[in-house]
């Protein structure tokens, strides 16, 4: 499960940031993929549309890997 996961996250980012890199779970939004806040707050509307969970600012916020994407959207029931 958490590998099927994993892939529709990296899918999503990828799709919307046309990022070339390599994305693994370790991969920093902000270091790494050099993302906005916004993009993070698009691409999360994107996640809550493909797995059906509503995420607030404030678990949006203390996000700061792929793995921890992962995480929230396995946590979130």
């Amino acid at each position: 499960m958490r590998e099927e996961v994993l892939k529709s996250v990296i899918d999503i980012i990828v799709k919307e940031t046309e990022i070339e890199e390599d994305i693994n779970g370790d991969s920093d939004l902000f270091d790494d993929l050099e993302l906005s806040s916004l993009e993070i707050f698009t691409i999360f509307s994107l996640f809550e549309e493909k797995f059906g969970k509503k995420f607030s600012e404030k678990e949006i916020s203390t996000i700061v890997t792929v793995n921890d994407i992962v995480d929230l959207i396995e946590n979130k029931g």
